[in-house]
């Protein structure tokens, strides 16, 4: 995927669209990139290649051309309660590009942090209180969409350079909640590490030592001991340590540094600080 400040044929190898399209866009529907080099060459920073994405997704599944570009330049402000409906009947339906396309529209207009708290959180929570057939129907469309596209925006942030966040669960893969994280960081600058899941306490032990990390977080659902390995092994390093998650909200362990917070978006504005 591209990072920001791209050329015009780096963007055009990304969206396999030949330049002279991308031209074509920008002359006819305003869709031209927020800045140029020195010498007048363009170049696109991450929001240009996103519309540039929602506008090739709008073509592909038949809305004309003038309409897909008013949608991009002028995406309706929608409800998110009525965002929810929408998005469970395009899952229901099978309807995976108008899904990705809710789901992008939210992150660029309101960000990573608000589109999680306001459409993807509730979302998930409504997906809790539907029948089992609908539950796993998300679990194989829904969720992997909202996943690829809230990595989409930490692969193309531009992280400063310096020791990393890291993050790790201690669940099968990382939860979206902790995918929401990274990208938050990412997008604020902050290098994020995301570890190998499971993490255990020997993997999590040889992460921090590889990476000297500015701050440590795990995230864990099912409930862990009290003093158990990994948090014994947070226990250990100098640096910012957080747990986050049901897993270990249950007790408070005394002479403890390491901090706690409900679900991993919560650190978010502790771990932004983290150098």
């Amino acid at each position: 995927m591209p990072l920001a400040g791209q050329t015009i044929g780096q963007v055009s190898r990304h969206l396999h669209l030949p330049p002279a399209t991308i031209r074509t866009w920008e002359r006819r529907y305003g869709l031209a990139p927020a800045s140029r080099s020195g010498g007048g060459h363009r170049r696109y920073e991450m929001a240009d290649v996103a519309r540039l994405e929602l506008l090739k997704l709008w073509l592909s599944i038949g809305i004309t051309a003038g309409d897909a570009a008013d949608l991009v330049l002028h995406p309706p402000p929608v409800e998110p309660g009525e965002w929810a409906k929408q998005v469970l009947n395009f899952t229901k339906g099978g309807d995976r590009p108008r899904f990705r396309n809710h789901v992008r529209v939210a992150i660029e207009q309101h960000g990573v942090l608000d589109a999680w708290s306001g459409y993807f959180r509730p979302l998930l929570q409504e997906i809790s209180h539907q029948q089992g057939t609908e539950r796993l129907q998300f679990a194989k469309s829904g969720a992997p969409i909202i996943r690829a596209e809230l990595s989409r925006v930490a692969v193309q942030a531009r992280p400063r350079r310096g020791p990393p966040v890291l993050l790790a669960s201690t669940g099968l893969q990382p939860s979206l909640a902790l995918v929401a994280l990274s990208a938050a960081l990412a997008v604020e600058g902050v290098a994020v590490r995301l570890a190998d899941s499971p993490v255990t306490a020997t993997s999590l032990q040889h992460e921090a030592s590889w990476w000297k990390p500015a701050g440590i977080l795990v995230s864990a659902s099912p409930r862990r001991p009290p003093g158990g390995d990994l948090h014994r092994v947070l226990d250990r390093h100098s640096e910012l340590t957080v747990t986050a998650g049901s897993g270990y909200g249950w007790f408070f362990l005394p002479g403890s540094k390491v901090q706690h917070f409900p679900e991993p978006v919560s650190a978010h504005p502790l771990l932004s600080r983290a150098r």
